[in-house]
């Protein structure tokens, strides 16, 4: 568990030891763990506290799966921090998975495709004239392809 305090306001590590003594109420002393607390100029939409926690689950206390990550050697977790690429990112929106399913029967020239939701992207987004948009397999291929493009010039 980490809890990021913004300095400056009246929370101090103490806030931790709250959260880490409710935590014990509801699971017993599995609910002891590693945790940390690290001081933050601030947070997203000006919060005070934000508590970042990973848990393992026992696959033996119920419903938690069809098994697919299991036959890797991996349980599965739940996550309490949000879109993580690390937790696998976020699960999808059925209207999401169904678009996939129709996708996934037929073939298609990618490089199209591409282009065409590119400018789809840039229409819904009400990108200036003259600005384009670059779909990326991820957060961290996004991240390369900006730093790349800053170094190049654009």
């Amino acid at each position: 568990m980490t809890a990021l305090l913004v300095l400056g306001r009246r929370f101090r590590p103490q806030v931790i030891d709250g959260y880490s003594e409710v935590m014990e109420q509801v699971f017993g002393a599995a609910g002891v763990g590693a945790r940390s607390a690290v001081g933050m100029g601030s947070l997203p939409f000006n919060i005070a506290v934000e508590i970042e926690l990973t848990l393992e689950i026992d696959s033996e206390a119920g419903d938690v799966g069809d098994g697919l990550y299991e036959g890797f050697g991996l349980r599965p977790v739940i996550n309490a921090m949000g879109s993580m690429t690390s937790l696998g990112g976020s699960r999808l929106h059925p209207a999401a998975l169904t678009a996939m399913r129709r996708a996934g029967a037929s073939f298609v020239d990618l490089n199209g495709l591409l282009r065409a939701a590119s400018g789809r992207i840039a229409q819904l987004a009400r990108a200036p004239t003259g600005y384009s948009v670059h779909i990326c397999g991820g957060a961290a291929a996004c991240i390369s392809h900006t730093v790349a493009a800053c170094l190049a010039g654009g």
